[in-house]
Formats: C-alpha cells, structure tokens, sequence
C-alpha cells in the first residue's frame, strides 16, 4: 500500500508507492508516487531553477494543471494527459500556476541504461513533454506497474525498471510531442554561414551558444533541418571547397590546400577527402581539372 505523508510547507499531499536507495547496476528505479495540492495555489511563483542528479518522469492526473518551463525557452502550460521528461543536466521549473491544483504521478530514475538511452536519442531535452489523447489506460497500466510487488532482489529490480522503460517508450510513439512555443526563425541560415565561414578557425559550442542554444539541443535541431550533424555539415562544406580549389587552382599544392583548410595534415586531408569522394585529391584533380 502507498505510504501517505504530508509536506505542509509546500501544501502537498504524497502517496509514495516506493523509494530504493539502492539501484542494479545497469541502472533502476529510485521512487515513485503521486502528489496533490491540498487546496489551490494562491501565491505568485518565485521559485528557483531546478536541476536534479537523477531523470524524472511526470505525469498529470485528473484535476492537476500547471506548468513546465526549460532552460533551453520552453514554456508550456500542463494539464491531465501532459507527461514530461526532466533531464539531470537541464535547469527547469514546473508545478502549478496561481489557482491551480497540482496533481501528479513522479517516478525518479538514474543509471548508466538510462544515460545510454539519451546518448542514442531515445529521447532529448529538446522535445521534454508530450500529450496523450487518452490518458487513462496509460495511467492505469503506470500505477499497476509500479504498485506491483517486488522481492527486492536485483532481477526483480532490474524486470521493474525494463518494464517500465518499455512503457515510457509505448506513450512517447502515441503521444503528441508538445514543440517550441517560440522558435528563433533565422537560427539555421546563420547556424551554417558560421560553420562554413573560417575553416581553421571553428568551435562547435561557440556556434551553439551564438544561436543561442545549449550545444546538445542545437546538435538535434540542426540534423532535423539538414540531415547531418553540425560537425559533418562542416566536413562536407569543407571536402566541396577542397574540391573547388583542386579544379579552379591548378598550381596549387595539395598540401597548400589542405592547411587552407584547417587540416593539420597532409595525410588526415588525403584521408577525408578519399571517404566523401572515393578518390585521392591527385585523381579528383586530374579526372576533373580540364572540365
């Protein structure tokens, strides 16, 4: 049965299905539960960037609104059938807006599992919160899941954790990702003049931070718009000069044209150059220097 505990400080009410100090290896679970306003809230919002150790999913409940906000500029209202991601590298700030009630299902999680997941884009701090059009079976196969009893052993743990890393995934290919409410129109133009602007001279995060976005997010939008990555983008832009320089420079060195570029070496420029086109600097020149 959920332990019941009040916070009268904040006005809450808490159900806390369970809390594990101690998670396997891989990754786990640390505690879950639901909280409620015990009335509506009635003071303005003064509260302070938030950044936590671990991953939190949330889910709204009947009855709960309020609002999720993000380092990265978004700014959403939440209410029953939002869910959301916090991250435990992104500052963020959520709860509920003056006259609203808070209700919602938390369930805390960390581990190198988890980590990964982020790594391959499972999921990102760019697209936090989604809205499910029916919420209910999704709530109630939550609570079945984490409710459920354990023995505590790691196997045990480690099913719980699988499960419910199952399900988080099921409600994400469903739900409606909530997007930017307040996107910088030109960002991409400028993103690309930058990175092809001085080859020798380049910082990826300077870049990011110049369009002004953390590096993470800008990495994501930036392979939405072009399909590739900033740092391929960059390579591709790089080898297509190289390879103008090798038909309209003749006299012109291939190794003079490599520094031109920024490579250091000779032979990491020969190396590049052989991956995108299938020929070495000399062929491209001669199979293409009197078209």
């Amino acid at each position: 049965m959920p332990k019941k505990y009040v916070n009268p400080a904040l006005q809450l009410e808490y159900d806390t299905y369970f809390q594990d100090n101690v998670v396997p290896p891989l990754g786990g679970l640390t505690s879950a539960g639901v909280s409620r306003s015990l009335r509506k809230n009635n003071w303005a919002d003064n509260r302070k960037w938030q950044i936590y150790p671990y991953y939190t999913f949330s889910m709204m409940l009947k009855g709960g609104k309020g609002y999720y906000r993000d380092i990265n500029g978004l700014h959403c209202q939440l209410s029953y059938g939002h869910f959301f991601l916090a991250f435990p590298h992104v500052k963020h700030l959520f709860g509920p807006g003056i006259g609203d009630s808070w209700h919602k299902l938390a369930v805390k999680f960390r581990g190198e599992t988890f980590d990964r997941y982020y790594q391959e884009g499972y999921y990102h701090e760019s697209q936090p919160v989604w809205l499910l059009e029916d919420p209910a079976p999704w709530i109630a196969r939550l609570q079945e899941l984490l409710q459920r009893p354990h023995s505590g052993s790691q196997l045990s743990l480690s099913s719980r954790t699988a499960h419910f890393s199952g399900l988080m995934f099921e409600m994400m290919e469903v739900a409606i990702p909530v997007m930017q409410s307040n996107p910088t129109s030109d960002w991409f133009d400028h993103a690309c003049a930058l990175l092809t602007h001085d080859f020798k001279q380049i910082d990826l995060h300077q870049i990011a931070e110049q369009v002004g976005m953390s590096y993470s997010t800008f990495r994501l939008h930036f392979k939405q718009r072009a399909g590739l990555s900033p740092y391929h983008y960059r390579e591709k832009a790089r080898i297509e000069k190289a390879c103008d320089n090798l038909v309209h420079n003749p006299n012109k060195l291939c190794q003079e044209i490599a520094h031109s570029l920024g490579y250091a070496r000779a032979d990491h420029f020969t190396k590049q150059f052989k991956q995108h086109t299938g020929m070495l600097p000399s062929q491209y020149r001669k199979k293409f220097g009197n078209a």
